[in-house]
């Protein structure tokens, strides 16, 4: 069986013989690791992911997302040429195209995609540390002529999502409110003043209250995100291991949602009915 080593941040480095805490955005423990190991392929997965974070920690941000990948691809020129380089990149690179376009009645409509067709553009210190990134990996494999690659990806979600992450957060909140509104309109039906309410009665009685539960804050909640689980990222990845070609490899799920989008249908999935719910 051939040697693998994935790196990742929050986790640390996973070789078949255990685990290896490393700093990745530090040349000479990423050198020491990849010497003491000589792996035979190697999954990068290390980031510092968070968009809103980026903005507060730019140099990290780039130390982590370009540097990493760097020193790693600097160590398999110099020392084992033969590895196989696997670096996570993002959708999010990619700027919006229209597709699609109609004019009718003197309106312009259209739909937007991002794909490998896509310019890539960032406006976020994360998106441009992830497009220097990528673009480093071509630069090695064309340049020196390396089995590297990237595997871009759009959102991979799991219960193991950190629940900084938009996704979870929302799913968090949700069951929250949720447990909230099944306990007081419980309440509401047992009370012996109250009869025999119905949940629809009770409902509308205490939905006042839910105007005052603490609001749930997101960033561009017309943002649109690609989803897709964790373990079908993790097949992904094992195609591109038993390939033999290397560039780009593009996946993501065959709908995108907007981040208000997501919110509604974690909403309706909660079936909590008629919340006054309200984007502000």
């Amino acid at each position: 069986w051939p040697k693998a080593m994935i790196a990742g941040r929050a986790k640390p480095v996973w070789l078949k013989s255990g685990y290896e805490f490393v700093d990745i955005s530090q040349f000479e423990c990423v050198r020491d690791l990849l010497n003491k190991t000589m792996p035979d392929i190697i999954i990068n997965t290390a980031a510092l992911s968070s968009t809103r974070e980026s903005f507060d920690k730019i140099p990290e941000t780039f130390r982590v997302n370009l540097l990493g990948p760097i020193y790693i691809m600097d160590w398999i020129k110099d020392n084992k040429p033969d590895t196989k380089f696997i670096h996570c990149s993002s959708i999010e690179i990619y700027k919006p195209r229209p597709v699609d376009i109609t004019i009718k009645n003197d309106s312009l409509t259209y739909e937007t995609i991002r794909d490998e067709q896509s310019m890539k553009f960032s406006a976020t210190p994360y998106g441009k540390s992830k497009i220097a990134a990528q673009d480093m990996v071509d630069l090695y494999r064309h340049i020196y002529d390396l089995d590297v690659s990237c595997a871009v990806f759009g959102n991979f979600e799991s219960k193991m999502r950190d629940g900084r992450f938009m996704t979870a957060k929302v799913v968090n909140y949700v069951k929250q409110l949720r447990s909230f509104y099944l306990e007081h309109i419980a309440d509401f039906i047992k009370s012996p003043q109250n009869g025999y309410a119905s949940v629809s009665t009770a409902t509308q009685v205490i939905s006042p209250k839910f105007n005052k539960y603490k609001k749930l804050q997101l960033g561009n909640v017309n943002a649109i995100r690609s989803y897709m689980h964790a373990k079908d990222a993790a097949r992904a990845i094992a195609c591109i291991i038993s390939s033999d070609k290397t560039g780009y490899w593009v996946f993501a799920g065959q709908q995108s949602l907007s981040v208000r989008q997501f919110v509604e249908r974690v909403f309706e999935l909660a079936e909590i009915p008629q919340l006054n719910f309200m984007w502000e």
